[in-house]
């Protein structure tokens, strides 16, 4: 779970006139790895908030590992959010090619 981002907060770019309109946004990061996914796909349009990037000889062992197993990953990102701010949610989404489900509360 996470990040949840408030005002006062630090959170990904563009989100602030998300948390202006709502007061706060909880973030819930799925990735699913299977064997029966066609292809890699990416609807999370804040994937970009990995910290520690893999170094080069972390990213070749993962390539090997998922070559070897042959297994294909779905990254998806869920929200929950105050009511008003889910139409700027879904947009900001959108504007990124991403569909995400976008819980008000």
């Amino acid at each position: 779970m996470g990040p949840v981002c408030f005002p006062w907060t630090r959170g990904p770019d563009g989100l602030e006139p998300v948390l202006a309109a709502g007061g706060f946004v909880a973030m819930f990061a799925v990735d699913t790895a299977a064997r029966d996914l066609a292809a890699d796909r990416d609807n999370d349009p804040f994937a970009d908030l990995l910290v520690d990037r893999p170094t080069a000889e972390a990213r070749g062992e993962y390539d090997a590992a998922r070559q070897r197993l042959g297994y294909k990953v779905f990254k998806d990102r869920k929200f929950v959010a105050p009511r008003a701010a889910v139409a700027p949610l879904q947009a900001l989404c959108a504007s990124r090619n991403a569909r995400n489900v976008c819980y008000g509360v």
